[in-house]
């Protein structure tokens, strides 16, 4: 009985390490879909790409969207006549607000919860930043990179690089904080 019960211990225990690892495996699922859904959305209004870098202060990643996040702030950049001002900027400002919901969560609630969401990484935060120009051969690049940190159940190092400083801070330890993010250049048409 000894044996048996030693042997049923430690298959309870593999199993919760299982459990733990399959969870930060969908946050981190989640955390790339949310950062390639940007990634996306910015490509596609590149003309208005300024009016996504929300995230000013590099250093401690802030402001940011999502969970007690800010709200996506109004468009001033863009190119063209009055009418696709107008749009690129509509745009920026939808995709954003969509973004800062898709962060918190909201594509899935739970059953017979009003307003508790299940549908994204814990705790998810997003950052846009410009990171300026870069000249290659003959003509220019802007480069953004987009990024979601989220919570982790368990603790790791805490990420490194300007790039991984969304939300910095937020978290009750940093090394719970976890972050991706992805590089995005945008086109100079007119060098």
């Amino acid at each position: 009985m000894l044996i048996l019960l030693i042997g049923l211990l430690g298959l309870a225990g593999m199993m919760a390490h299982a459990n733990r690892a399959e969870f930060e495996s969908y946050q981190k699922k989640q955390a790339l879909t949310l950062v390639q859904d940007m990634v996306d959305r910015l490509q596609t209004n590149r003309l208005a790409a300024s009016c996504y870098a929300i995230t000013t202060d590099t250093t401690n990643g802030d402001p940011y969207l999502g969970t007690d996040g800010i709200s996506a702030p109004a468009c001033t950049g863009g190119f063209g006549d009055a009418t696709q001002l107008a749009n690129q900027r509509t745009r920026a400002q939808t995709d954003l607000t969509d973004w800062a919901s898709a962060l918190l969560g909201t594509s899935e609630v739970v059953s017979g919860l009003t307003g508790v969401n299940a549908g994204g990484a814990l705790n998810a935060r997003g950052c846009i930043t410009s990171d300026g120009t870069v000249a290659v051969g003959t003509g220019s690049y802007s480069r953004y990179t987009v990024s979601v940190a989220w919570q982790a159940k368990t603790d790791s190092a805490a990420p490194l690089g300007t790039a991984m400083n969304c939300a910095k801070g937020s978290y009750s330890e940093e090394s719970k904080r976890r972050v991706v993010s992805l590089p995005v250049w945008i086109p100079d048409l007119d060098s």
